[in-house]
């Protein structure tokens, strides 16, 4: 479930120029909560990736695409 003072900082962060990554186990309601926000800021950055904190299969996952999608891009790693 996506809370409502989630959705206002996601909403307040796309505002900003953020890249915000929503990261839920539904993606249909993520994707609801996407499509609402980029209705209200059209060139919102938003992106929905898969996570359930009870697999740590998942868990796994989300990490490694976090740390090759933003640490070897941008050179940290």
């Amino acid at each position: 479930m996506f809370w409502p003072s989630s959705f206002h900082i996601t909403k307040y962060l796309a505002y900003l120029g953020a890249r915000v990554i929503l990261a839920a186990r539904n993606q249909t309601k993520t994707e609801k909560v996407i499509n609402d926000i980029i209705k209200l800021i059209p060139n919102a950055k938003l992106e929905f990736k898969y996570l359930d904190l009870t697999d740590s299969n998942s868990v796994n996952d989300f990490i490694k695409y976090f740390i090759f999608r933003f640490f070897f891009k941008f050179g940290y790693i």
